[in-house]
């Protein structure tokens, strides 16, 4: 009986192993529909496909062929035409140096042709001394001032870890692949910006609100009881509640009652992400702040 026992635990184990799809291959993506910070640890090693990167940059006078360690993948599809850029940083404490690719590709579910429009290797370069190697550490990612596609492995003079926005227009879908080469597979968030949209960064109905405010919530992360929800002025009456999931699902919805700017809510969180979005739309402004669930 013990045996029979046993092995039915390995075979839940196993089956529990294979049902956790992490996104580390293109294939596993995460699809994210809003420019609202995305965060999240990076688990795992390279994935099952560890040649995606084959032949993806190239840099003239230097010999690189990518090497895929830890690794996580985004992808997105763009609503609005307009630029956009993004920062990545490590939210640990611990030493990470982060590299990213950004691809460009013709369907959602593409993974073999793959554009690669963005770039990002640079790091440290071993004997340069420490004021030298200060630009290509930290934050990485892409800005507006930027004019460059491109940064290779090491710190070469010009480089700052920053490459060129992205000019995007409807319908255009990217890929973003991000690995730490110093393999400590960090906890890290990406922060958008820029004109361009996703398809839940507004929905049409909420288009004409004339402004975007910020909620303050608590407790957060919220274990457990009611929600608190504070806006920044006191108002009252109707609101429509959205919260979002980061891929864009739709977790819960309702019409509620503002007192006073405040509002209480009991959620069922026991089947959500560990991240979601809550957005709150009344007479006056659209709210959006950002809760972990725990």
């Amino acid at each position: 009986m013990k045996k029979v026992l046993l092995l039915a635990l390995v075979c839940w184990l196993a089956y529990s192993v294979q049902a956790q799809v992490l996104p580390n291959d293109c294939q596993s993506a995460v699809q994210i529909c809003s420019k609202q910070t995305y965060s999240s640890r990076m688990t795992g090693g390279p994935g099952v496909w560890d040649d995606e990167l084959e032949g993806a940059c190239v840099f003239p006078n230097i010999a690189f062929d990518p090497i895929e360690g830890p690794s996580y993948w985004l992808k997105w599809e763009i609503a609005t035409a307009g630029d956009l850029y993004f920062t990545i940083r490590s939210i640990d404490t611990i030493r990470s140096d982060i590299d990213f690719v950004v691809f460009k590709i013709p369907d959602l579910e593409e993974c073999e042709q793959k554009e690669a429009v963005r770039c990002m290797w640079s790091g440290t370069t071993v004997g340069n001394p420490p004021s030298a190697n200060a630009p290509c550490e930290g934050p990485t990612g892409l800005r507006p001032e930027e004019t460059d596609f491109n940064e290779a492995p090491g710190c070469q003079a010009g480089d700052n870890n920053f490459l060129a926005p992205l000019q995007c227009e409807a319908g255009d879908i990217y890929l973003l692949f991000i690995t730490d080469f110093a393999l400590s597979r960090p906890f890290f968030e990406v922060e958008f910006g820029g004109s361009a949209t996703l398809g839940c960064d507004i929905s049409t109905s909420l288009s004409s609100s004339p402004r975007v405010q910020s909620l303050n919530i608590y407790p957060n992360p919220l274990i457990k009881g009611p929600l608190q929800i504070e806006l920044p002025n006191a108002e009252q009456g109707p609101a429509e509640l959205n919260i979002y999931s980061l891929t864009g699902q739709l977790l819960a919805h309702d019409d509620v009652l503002l007192t006073d700017g405040r509002l209480s809510l009991d959620l069922l969180t026991a089947d959500w992400p560990d991240v979601v979005f809550i957005r709150l739309q009344t007479a006056e402004a659209l709210y959006s702040a950002k809760l972990l669930i725990r």
